[in-house]
């Protein structure tokens, strides 16, 4: 009976009801999205950093830690007898990958350029550099450059560069060497600053003899898969050699990540409980516009129960008619963009962070449903309270009205 009464209701006032729902429905689709966006960049941002920077276990010396924003190539870890083996053979696991990053001063117009060398295992890398040739084959010759960089100094496949760097032995080297391949990271910073050489290349140029600056080891992508890996590989390293998980590396940025989610994901319920909250209002005029049929139905027998009821509910289906097809609609643009992702183009030109310039948002479940929750439950809370003044009338005071 409340149901039904509730339900008829809700056209007496077409327009209006249908304002308060967009109100909920708009509340929504905004919250999915913007909470969407912040998850994927935040997601991102770690993800990236471990890809680029550290490994989820970054294996170095001591020493190369308190020098690392140099890029040392004299603080080594030999790798020339079965270390990368017992690495590997580490339960949890997933990957090992050589890695050594450099200066390097080339030359455009008789002017100085500084840009930075990675080596990298062609077939092994976190990079998935054959993902990203845009020009060219990749070989364990050569240097591949990326296709900002190619611009700015105005190179294209198969020219000669000259690139020079300071060895592990502290000398200077230089080599020459053909442009093999055009890569694109879409990561901007990496695009314009850094060009990559194979490994056999990278150890000729830095004179390394089997031994390199860093090893990244990579396992499932969780805090407690990396930490266990990372205890387990404290047991297999000697002395002077050291092994970080990205949180240590990444310090409090971490924190910062993880606490920021939860902020954002609050205040962004915050805006849909403000939009649900327009619910208020239309009850309020509802029940100012229909006091005389309020006090008919106490007369014949209606108690104040089930008119609260009434209203309450009438408030709930407003939400519900706007906050389920405002999620089911925020969760189908959110995986659209996921799976096209969304382009930002030069707006991350200024970032200097491993972030992709393409974002792909997305949102778990349990976000899904908290933000559903609040699209239905809070109008039902919003309905209550107007639904109140019902109780403050008599059947005689509310005819007169």
């Amino acid at each position: 009976m409340i149901l039904k009464f509730a339900l008829r209701n809700l056209f007496r006032n077409k327009k209006r009801t249908i304002i308060s729902a967009l109100s909920v429905f708009l509340g929504a689709v905004f919250v999915g999205l913007a909470y969407g966006y912040i998850n994927g960049m935040m997601d991102m941002m770690v993800t990236n950093y471990v890809k680029y920077q550290t490994g989820n276990v970054r294996i170095t010396t001591e020493e190369f830690i308190g020098r690392q924003k140099f890029f040392p190539v004299d603080e080594l870890v030999d790798t020339s007898g079965d270390l990368i083996a017992k690495i590997e053979n580490v339960e949890g696991v997933t990957g090992v990958e050589k890695r050594v990053r450099f200066g390097i001063l080339l030359v455009k117009d008789n002017a100085p350029v500084q840009v930075l060398g990675i080596g990298v295992d062609v077939d092994n890398n976190s990079f998935n550099l054959r993902e990203k040739v845009v020009e060219g084959t990749l070989d364990e010759s050569g240097i591949y450059i990326g296709d900002r960089l190619a611009k700015k100094l105005d190179k294209k496949l198969g020219d000669y560069l000259l690139i020079a760097s300071q060895t592990s032995m502290g000398g200077l080297n230089g080599l020459k060497l053909p442009i093999k391949a055009i890569i694109q990271t879409k990561v901007i910073s990496y695009d314009e600053r850094f060009l990559y050489l194979p490994m056999n290349e990278a150890e000729r140029l830095l004179k390394l003899g089997g031994e390199v600056p860093e090893i990244f080891v990579y396992a499932d992508f969780s805090e407690k898969a990396t930490q266990a890996v990372k205890n387990r590989l404290d047991l297999i390293l000697e002395d002077g050699v050291t092994a970080q998980t990205y949180m240590e590396q990444m310090g409090g940025f971490y924190d910062y990540v993880g606490t920021a989610k939860t902020i954002y994901f609050f205040i962004e319920l915050a805006i849909l409980f403000l939009a649900c909250i327009v619910i208020v209002n239309t009850m309020l005029m509802a029940i100012f516009e229909r006091m005389r049929e309020i006090g008919t139905m106490k007369a014949l027998g209606f108690s104040e129960k089930q008119l609260f009821g009434m209203f309450t509910a009438e408030g709930a289906l407003i939400g519900a008619l706007g906050g389920i097809p405002g999620v089911i609609t925020g969760w189908l643009l959110i995986y659209y963009l996921s799976i096209v992702g969304l382009d930002m183009g030069e707006a991350m030109a200024g970032v200097d962070y491993p972030m992709e310039y393409i974002l792909y948002p997305h949102v778990r479940l349990y976000d899904l449903i908290a933000i559903l929750f609040i699209a239905t439950v809070v109008p039902t809370l919003a309905a209550m309270i107007p639904s109140r003044y019902i109780k403050r009338y008599q059947p005689a005071d509310a005819l007169r009205m």
